[in-house]
Formats: structure tokens, C-alpha cells, sequence
């Protein structure tokens, strides 16, 4: 039995990540996902979730929850995010989220420190505060996922 069905045994549905490093793998790690699936003999109906570079990419969408998980929500500074269409493009987008946050805090010197320290819980709070129905919806991966989602979710009826 997979390791899977012994950490959730009444599971329906499992998520699997795979980060594409550009938008022509989508396909191919998909295919990656389902033959691993298949292998290991899972018995679980499973839903790949694979943003185009790296998960970060899509909390680079809002700009009010950048500001509110910084603690800076009246901020002014240009933050310059990426539209949905071209937020797959980016390249390193772990690292230009997080520029992003401190530089959405306005913070410097000691605060700018202890903020650095924070970026691991912050990346959990814009996760946390995804807006589903934002611009997020754009994104041709989370189109996709989405696609997929419904696919699986028709073979439970």
C-alpha cells in the first residue's frame, strides 16, 4: 500500500505539486504525475497542481494582501506585479516575491531584519489569504488545475 492511503487512508482525492520550469512542461510533468501514480499503484483519484515556475508566482497577484501580510496596508511605494498573464514568466519568482514583500513594508534597518526573518510565515499567510477568485482565476496553470479539479471531481458522482 503507497504511502499515501497510510497517511490519509479515507482520502478521495490526493493534490500532487510539481513545479514546471517553463510552460511547455506542464504537459510533460503531468504525465510524470500520472505514470508515478500509476506505479505506485495508488488507489486514490489524484489532481496535479503545477504552476509554471514556482507556487510563489501566484501570490504575486495581490497587492492589497502583499501589503496587509507586511503590516503596511496604507502603503504608496509601486510594487510593479506581474499581470496574471505574464506572472508564469517570471523567472525566480521565490525570490521576487520576497523583494517584493519587504519592499511593500517600507520597513528599514533592525524592523527591515526582523521582517526578513518573518518571510517563511508570511509566505504561509498569502497562501492562507489566496483569493480564489481574484486575479488569480487568469492564470492559465490555475485554469488548468482547476480543469483537472472538475475532471476528478465528475468521477466521484
Amino acid at each position: 500500500m503507497s504511502v499515501a492511503c497510510k497517511i490519509v487512508p479515507d482520502a478521495n482525492i490526493i493534490f500532487i505539486h510539481r513545479d514546471a520550469d517553463a510552460e511547455d512542461g506542464m504537459g510533460h510533468h503531468k504525465n510524470e504525475i500520472d505514470e508515478a501514480i500509476r506505479i505506485a499503484q495508488i488507489p486514490i483519484l489524484h489532481v496535479p497542481v503545477i504552476p509554471v515556475q514556482e507556487a510563489e508566482a501566484w501570490l504575486l497577484l495581490d497587492e492589497i494582501l502583499i501589503r496587509n501580510v507586511v503590516g503596511n496596508p496604507n502603503g504608496r511605494i509601486p510594487l510593479h506585479l506581474p499581470s496574471p498573464l505574464h506572472v508564469q514568466r517570471i523567472t525566480s519568482p521565490k525570490e521576487r516575491l520576497e523583494a517584493i514583500l519587504l519592499r511593500a513594508s517600507e520597513e528599514r534597518g533592525r524592523r527591515l531584519a526582523k521582517l526578513k526573518q518573518r518571510l517563511p510565515r508570511l509566505h504561509q499567510q498569502l497562501l492562507e489569504g489566496l483569493n480564489l477568485d481574484g486575479l488569480l482565476r487568469q492564470v492559465p496553470a490555475w485554469q488548468q488545475l482547476e480543469r483537472d479539479l472538475k475532471s476528478v471531481l465528475a468521477q466521484l458522482e
